[in-house]
């Protein structure tokens, strides 16, 4: 299991996205996206537990959820989904798995709402959060 991004001394948070250029490997990079995902939500728990989070946690956790993450979630539903639809009928329990991804997608874009607009006004001013 990896242990870091490869791209993770880049100070800029821009820069964190998954290297396209794993494609030439798709597991690499799968591993690294869920890698890049895991990194995002350790900075959301930094973001809660701090007294005035990092300017950096800021802009990595916007820049992820309005930039990235909606491009996973087209790439899972155009990708992913027509390609396990080709084998349903091998495995019913595809259908069920199909099913629950298309509904964590509409959860995560009725929750990602207000965490962008919470994330902009951490942007303007920092401050910790009630």
């Amino acid at each position: 299991m990896k242990k870091s991004l490869s791209n993770a001394r880049s100070r800029d948070t821009h820069h964190h996205a998954t290297d396209m250029d794993l494609l030439a490997n798709p597991l690499e990079f799968l591993e690294e996206d869920h890698l890049r995902t895991r990194t995002v939500c350790a900075a959301f728990d930094r973001i809660a537990d701090s007294e005035v989070p990092a300017r950096e946690d800021v802009f990595e956790a916007l820049t992820y959820l309005q930039n990235e993450l909606p491009l996973f979630i087209v790439d899972e539903d155009a990708d992913l989904a027509r390609l396990m639809r080709g084998h349903v009928g091998e495995a019913p329990s595809l259908f069920e798995v199909l099913r629950r991804v298309t509904e964590l997608h509409q959860e995560i874009a009725f929750r990602s709402r207000p965490a962008i607009d919470l994330l902009q006004i951490l942007k303007k001013q920092l401050r910790g959060l009630t």
